[in-house]
């Protein structure tokens, strides 16, 4: 066994170190995964932040009935960025099962400061009563629709 060498301690060492180092990267790159969705887009979404005006006392007005139902309400835009377009998702009641209704309103922009009020058309028949109202500010990236859940405006209907 004359002749032959080993590694030495010193390189062994930072040999281990750098494969820890590089398995620890793969983990935490793989961990990262099942942490649930990451809001990517809330950088576009800062700055917007919807909250609702009250009509007559109330938040929303909820009138008609079956399919020539609707729902009334204004919302302020009370961020500093332009919203491009609203979508509105109404949670409703019918015979024990809970529906939901979601509706991209056309012409719906508005400018940090403005109120926006619209008059939208709701099926009592399929969704049922309402129990609950969002009003979620939409905005671009390039040809994406980026949703902004957490800076709605939500009303539960008492």
């Amino acid at each position: 066994m004359i002749g032959k060498r080993g590694i030495s301690p010193l390189i062994a060492t930072i040999v281990l170190i750098a494969f820890a180092v590089s398995l620890g990267a793969v983990v935490m790159s793989l961990g990262s995964n099942f942490g649930g969705p990451k809001n990517l887009d809330a950088k576009e979404c800062t700055g917007m932040q919807l909250q609702f005006h009250a009509l007559d006392g109330q938040m929303a007005k909820f009138s008609g009935t079956g399919p020539n139902g609707f729902i009334e309400f204004i919302v302020d835009h009370v961020g500093t960025e332009p919203i491009t377009q609203i979508r509105i998702r109404v949670i409703g009641s019918k015979g024990g099962s809970t529906e939901i209704f979601v509706s991209d309103l056309p012409d719906s922009s508005i400018q940090p400061g403005y109120p926006l009020s619209k008059k939208v058309p709701y099926d009592y028949d399929l969704y049922g009563q309402p129990k609950e109202l969002d009003v979620v500010p939409l905005t671009k990236r390039g040809d994406k629709t980026i949703t902004c859940l957490g800076n709605q405006a939500q009303y539960k209907v008492p």
